[in-house]
């Protein structure tokens, strides 16, 4: 696996971008190249995938965020989509206690 491009968190410019019905605070970007493994069914290939992120919310006890997958080149198909969905909870902001979903 080999990282082709990465963006820090940045701030979102664009005021009507919407994750799970709510503005989007910050975003970030990866582009990474991975091979495939070695399998009996089929010849390992490389393909590019780029990940987005999206924070919609961060408070002291709780940060939500989505992820999009898009991948080119995969092994029975052109591409690939994937939507994902992040939620990481605390009791209190001292806590050692996080529920991640």
């Amino acid at each position: 696996m080999q990282i082709l491009y990465k963006e820090d968190w940045q701030t979102n410019s664009d005021e009507s971008r919407m994750a799970f019905k709510k503005p989007v605070l910050e975003t970030r970007k990866l582009e990474i190249e991975q091979t495939s493994p070695p399998n009996p069914f089929y010849t390992p290939s490389t393909f590019v995938f780029t990940k987005e992120y999206e924070l919609y919310e961060k408070t002291p006890k709780s940060i939500k965020f989505s992820a999009s997958n898009f991948s080119k080149g995969v092994i029975y198909g052109d591409s690939f989509f994937t939507n994902e969905k992040w939620e990481l909870f605390t009791p209190d902001p001292r806590s050692n206690q996080v529920v991640m979903r």
